[in-house]
């Protein structure tokens, strides 16, 4: 009876062990980096892979752009847009409105991490006619212009926030 109570408490020290270094691995391993037309975009806290998709912050993302970005806390809705596109998501939903109109569905919903909201990047990127690839080798994204007469970066004014209602 003892031996049985041994082996448990030993069993279950080692679950614990185990698990607490595959969340340590995990953590260091999340180190993925964004460019645009091979200029990383800085971003802090950096971006994150969940459910298999990379999400980056939003402001950092956004205003690298040049995007207007807009928070309403009540609602907990981002707003962002520039002179063609205006989309609104709210967090935690798989749903985003684009010019106010049409529906469309976010594989991973924005989200609250590291009390920042993260978006899904490959959904904002292909909504501003970006082209995104991901290289496994160097686990970054990388970012261009599916236009290159009418680069996103260019077309748009420098860091713009539009607003934040608490």
């Amino acid at each position: 009876m003892r031996f049985k109570n041994y082996f448990k408490v030993l069993l279950l020290t080692l679950i614990l062990l185990l698990s607490f270094s595959i969340n340590i691995y995990a953590s260091e391993s999340q180190n993925i980096h964004v460019f645009y037309n091979n200029t990383e975009i800085p971003m802090n806290p950096t971006a994150q892979i969940i459910n298999e998709r990379t999400l980056v912050p939003l402001r950092a993302f956004l205003e690298y752009f040049g995007l207007y970005v807009g928070w309403v806390q009540e609602a907990q809705q981002v707003v962002t847009y520039n002179d063609k596109v205006w989309i609104t998501l709210v967090l935690n939903s798989n749903e985003a409105i684009i010019n106010t109109t049409e529906k469309k569905f976010l594989d991973v919903p924005a989200q609250l991490i590291e009390n920042r909201v993260f978006i899904p990047l490959r959904f904002f990127a292909e909504q501003f006619n970006l082209n995104v690839e991901w290289d496994q080798k160097t686990q970054s994204v990388l970012l261009t212009d599916k236009d290159v007469n009418n680069p996103l970066l260019t077309s748009l004014s420098v860091n713009k926030t539009l607003w934040v209602l608490l």
